[in-house]
């Protein structure tokens, strides 16, 4: 390979391409203070987005939580992440 001019190249570090912390946004109030226990249900809800992996592509997943039942409150699978997949009911 030496003699061809040929080599290897070598593999890119991986970075985390999903949060950009250098904004001028305003950013939300932190109101559990790391309190992850909730009296009643429909209290405290968690959300959360993710992308699972299919054989015709990816598909995103948005899931509300409730933190006292921990039961799943709603959930919308879309195509692509925008903001309709988060206002669904």
């Amino acid at each position: 390979m030496r003699c061809a001019g040929i080599r290897g190249l070598a593999a890119l570090p991986r970075r985390t391409r999903t949060t950009d912390s250098r904004h001028g946004y305003p950013i939300a109030q932190n109101r559990l203070g790391r309190n992850f226990a909730a009296a009643a249900p429909h209290q405290v809800w968690l959300a959360d987005l993710t992308y699972i992996p299919t054989g015709e592509g990816w598909l995103c997943l948005a899931a509300i939580l409730d933190m006292h039942t921990r039961k799943l409150v709603g959930w919308s699978m879309r195509e692509t992440l925008h903001t309709e997949i988060a206002l669904e009911r």
